[in-house]
């Protein structure tokens, strides 16, 4: 079992700009701590009560220092996805690299190609109609045929398509796996 650590602060009595010295926003009466280690690393969790509420009851202190490490163990994970979460920002930041990409991996047409590629690039398509040259309608049944043929369904599919695409012939294969 985790060794957890839970520490009251009243704030109620504390001069309003003693209080906001300390991190205390108007209208807070109440701090509770939590703090606990796991897997080499301290975590630290801060619940700030309104004033409108009651303080809370040792009780109270004690079902959540029991329920730590279900809290400790979400912040824990959420603080690895954050770390290890892949730059996928070259990915998507240049479109005639996005173009090449799309149109190199499939055989889509190149206008299929070219409307995907600013659908990742993030055109609307009335966007896409005027940088292309053609009407938004148009637009419309290209993405329709070209998702057809990708065997997806949405722009979030597609997206998901592009970004293992790319990271496929990038050499990135740990961005495939922080994906799935």
């Amino acid at each position: 079992m985790v060794a957890v650590d839970a520490v009251r602060i009243e704030v109620a009595g504390v001069p309003e700009a003693s209080a906001r010295a300390c991190g205390f926003a108007a209208g807070r009466s109440q701090r509770i701590l939590v703090a606990t280690r796991k897997a080499d690393a301290a975590y630290c969790l801060s619940i700030v009560r309104p004033a409108r509420h009651d303080p809370a009851q040792d009780m109270e202190i004690e079902l959540l220092r029991r329920t730590a490490g279900i809290l400790v163990s979400a912040i824990a994970k959420h603080n690895d996805l954050v770390a290890n979460k892949p730059n996928l920002t070259p990915a998507l930041s240049s479109l005639p690299e996005i173009e090449e990409c799309v149109l190199s991996a499939t055989d889509l047409s190149r206008r299929e190609g070219e409307v995907c590629a600013r659908i990742l690039y993030g055109l609307s398509s009335y966007g896409i109609a005027l940088d292309l040259g053609i009407g938004k309608e148009s637009v419309m049944t290209y993405r329709k045929r070209a998702y057809l043929r990708l065997g997806i369904g949405s722009q979030r599919e597609l997206l998901i398509w592009y970004l293992a695409l790319w990271s496929a012939t990038r050499g990135e294969a740990e961005t495939t796996a922080a994906l799935n």
